[in-house]
């Protein structure tokens, strides 16, 4: 490589480390203050590994915005932590990776990750590994979303995720206790979420399952992020020779994109939660800026 490319690749990667010390020193220190409930306290191990995730990669991806808000909620402080990457001209694979961390004592510890692909068709990547009183609630959700148009025409470009996904239920679903989504919020998903997504309440009654628990959500979590890059990657060959996508499915994958913001942006309960905690105006600016940024071109 030249030396251009590599002073290029050096800063990314100094970008990449300063943003895995600041989303995840206040968990690792938490997470060592109190190791013998290290399973009750956060997902810091899995919020390591995704920022490890994307440093190894997603090469050409850059760390744009960095949002946190903390506050007192009773006796417990609450702390939201967000990194956004977005790739540059020679990242191949993603768009944009979002990673929010919540860090919230007994009262709630989260992990949401969205990644989203540069090329048309290809599905986003969702994540959330929820964690509401003291490791009592937990709540695991993996997804390859779909993101196919009217210009993709069949499925094709979806069925080494949907097979990626199938697999990984087989092997996980009954330890993680995997079930049927909640229709609370997937009742009307105008095709977002694909039939194989992993949803999952892990039973946590006991330390020896809380902790085993644990480990079998971030071995999940580990296959579902190797399985997206595998995804990413599939027909790259017809790629290479010419087959690339017209201006417009671009457009009709960037207005997918929209649409489904906007469709997040009614319905998350997220939101709620945010303006609960920090106020109505932060948690709207931080969902119109952050959380679902495409929504504000979505004219329908």
């Amino acid at each position: 490589p030249s030396s251009s490319s590599a002073a290029a690749a050096a800063t990314s990667a100094r970008k990449i480390a300063t943003s895995k010390k600041h989303l995840y020193q206040h968990q690792h220190q938490k997470h060592h203050r109190n190791h013998r409930n290290w399973r009750t306290s956060d997902f810091s191990a899995h919020v390591r590994h995704a920022l490890e995730f994307v440093e190894k990669n997603f090469r050409d991806v850059e760390n744009t915005t960095r949002a946190e808000k903390s506050a007192l909620i009773g006796k417990e402080r609450v702390t939201t932590r967000t990194l956004v990457y977005v790739g540059n001209d020679a990242e191949k694979h993603v768009e944009r990776v979002r990673i929010t961390a919540v860090s919230g004592g007994g009262l709630a510890n989260c992990l949401n990750i969205v990644a989203t692909p540069r090329k048309p068709g290809k599905p986003s990547f969702g994540a959330d590994v929820l964690n509401f009183g003291s490791g009592k609630s937990i709540l695991v959700a993996f997804d390859f979303h779909p993101n196919t148009t009217s210009w993709d025409g069949d499925d094709t470009k979806n069925s080494k995720a949907k097979r990626i996904a199938r697999e990984i239920k087989r092997k996980y679903g009954e330890a993680l206790n995997a079930t049927t989504p909640s229709e609370k919020f997937y009742e009307d998903t105008s095709g977002y979420f694909s039939e194989e997504m992993f949803f999952a309440r892990p039973n946590n009654n006991t330390d020896k399952g809380g902790e085993e628990t644990f480990e079998l959500v971030l071995e999940c979590f580990k296959e579902y992020l190797n399985g997206y890059v595998e995804v990413l990657k599939d027909g790259e060959d017809d790629e290479k020779q010419g087959n690339e996508e017209s201006a417009e499915a671009k457009e009709a994958f960037r207005r997918r994109l929209a649409k489904y913001d906007k469709w997040q942006m009614e319905r998350d309960p997220a939101i709620k939660m945010f303006s609960s905690w920090y106020g109505e105006e932060w948690a709207n600016d931080y969902a119109n800026e952050i959380l679902f940024p495409l929504a504000k071109e979505c004219v329908s």
